[in-house]
């Protein structure tokens, strides 16, 4: 395996290599944005804008989103 050197290349060679099974990226928030996919907490972000009636969720699933907008987001919506 080539050496990972504390270099875009070196990092570019890892990714390359046979070596190199899995890759996990961590942004912020910044880069979806400006790859234009809508924040969720500016006044005309997702929690501010999304109709609660258009999300696929249970009644009381919909009453926990109207009361903490952030739920919609929350693991336990998903399970």
């Amino acid at each position: 395996a080539p050496a990972l050197h504390n270099s875009v290349q070196g990092v570019a060679s890892f990714i390359l290599s046979e070596a190199c099974a899995r890759i996990g990226v961590l942004t912020g928030a910044g880069v979806s944005v400006a790859a234009g996919i809508p924040d969720f907490r500016s006044p005309t972000g997702m929690y501010a804008t999304l109709p609660v009636n258009r999300i696929t969720a249970s009644e009381r699933e919909r009453e926990r989103i109207r009361a903490e907008p952030t739920a919609v987001v929350d693991a336990s919506m998903f399970r």
